[in-house]
């Protein structure tokens, strides 16, 4: 699968973007995502690792709905994400009500994701 999910920790899900990812990886991953996620974890922190990823979808409004759909995320970290994306997704973070953020390293990705959690208890 060109997305694969890992819980690293309470309220901290890593999912890794491989090779050619299509919108339909996406929803697919969202789907098996959304019923994987701990029924104790009120909020959530998607922590997006595009290191391996060779083509992302660039639907920014699908993109949007997926996190949407998905009421406990409260933040969308991405690692290493291409210059395009980032552009786009730098723009579109001013009008979501969750916080989307971009960082070069997985750890630094960690330590903020951990900050969002204590900041927004359930």
């Amino acid at each position: 699968m060109p997305i694969e999910t890992t819980r690293i920790e309470n309220g901290i899900y890593l999912n890794r973007w491989i090779g050619a990812v299509t919108m339909d990886d996406v929803l697919q991953s969202e789907q098996s995502g959304a019923t994987n996620l701990h029924p104790d974890e009120p909020r959530v922190v998607l922590v997006n690792d595009l290191s391996e990823v060779k083509k992302v979808p660039l639907d920014t409004k699908a993109l949007r709905r997926v996190v949407e759909n998905n009421p406990q995320v409260i933040g969308l970290l991405i690692v290493n994400a291409p210059a395009l994306l980032r552009m786009v997704g730098e723009a579109q973070a001013k009008s979501v009500s969750w916080t989307v953020e971009f960082f070069d390293a997985l750890d630094v990705a960690y330590v903020r994701a951990r900050v969002l959690l204590a900041e927004n208890p359930d």
